[in-house]
């Protein structure tokens, strides 16, 4: 017993590898044992611990940004981070957590208009490099700060739709609000002011630059099958997410005198 410990004393003072090469060896073994050194685990971490403060959603609404609570997910949410990057965005991070190759970098790259740097460093350089590791606590501050948004410009505010719409229909084709601002600043925001703008088919004189074009087939009771909503152009492309989304809820209450089906194209101009 004696001379295998003399043998292993000696060992340990022949070791030639430079100091930096040993602390970030040991680094590396130190967090693949513990919980930060799956990036999985991670991203969840940094996503309920963002959720969850109260200061982070302050500091993003001043920022211009905002946390939807309503949202079917959690995490950092800037004006201009619509739906379509969202997908992309939960996609690549389900890839990322499972380690597929390219996802990190991927993420990365969808993240960066919000704040290139940070998410560089973050998803495309540790991420890809096999697991956050070590810096898993510097990576909850990185989602835990208000990214560098796109400057905030008058525009509306979307995510709750709470009803604002007062009046019904005028006629077929025509929406009327009583309100004193403008009505599709209402109607946008508004879940029965979608209701009713689906159902008479266009808001009068709108407000909000572009053009919505809804393309709605409905079927002989007046549900809808399908809405596409191609060749719409807005200034705000929530807006248009928010007309799409009540999609599948709405019915034109049997207003359809053909008992087939038919297509129905509809524009919303400015």
């Amino acid at each position: 017993m004696r001379r295998a410990a003399i043998v292993l004393l000696v060992l340990l003072s022949c070791d030639q590898t430079p100091p930096r090469e040993r602390m970030a060896a040991r680094d590396a073994s130190a967090a693949a044992d513990s919980e930060c050194g799956d990036a999985g685990a991670c991203l969840r971490a940094a996503a309920a611990r963002l959720g969850s403060d109260p200061d982070v959603v302050e500091r993003l609404s001043a920022r211009g940004c905002r946390l939807d609570p309503h949202a079917s997910y959690r995490g950092l949410s800037c004006q201009f981070f619509d739906r379509a990057t969202f997908e992309r965005a939960a996609r690549l991070t389900r890839e990322c957590r499972a380690m597929q190759a390219g996802a990190c970098r991927g993420l990365g790259d969808v993240l960066s208009p919000f704040d290139q740097e940070r998410a560089h460093a973050a998803y495309t350089k540790e991420c890809a490099l096999g697991g956050l590791g070590a810096t898993c606590a510097r990576f909850l501050a990185f989602l835990a700060t208000p990214p560098r948004c796109p400057p905030p410009r008058p525009a509306l505010s979307y995510g709750r739709c709470p009803s604002e719409a007062k009046s019904l229909p005028r006629q077929q084709g025509q929406v009327a609000f009583e309100d004193r601002a403008s009505p599709v600043a209402r109607a946008l925001e508004a879940s029965q002011g979608f209701r009713r703008c689906y159902t008479a088919a266009l808001v009068t004189r709108p407000k909000l630059g572009g053009r919505v074009e809804l393309h709605l087939t409905v079927d002989r009771l007046g549900r809808f099958m399908n809405v596409d909503t191609t060749g719409s152009e807005l200034d705000d492309p929530l807006a248009l997410e928010c007309f799409v989304r009540e999609a599948a809820e709405l019915s034109i209450d049997g207003r359809l005198r053909e008992p087939s089906p038919e297509e129905l194209r509809f524009v919303v101009r400015p």
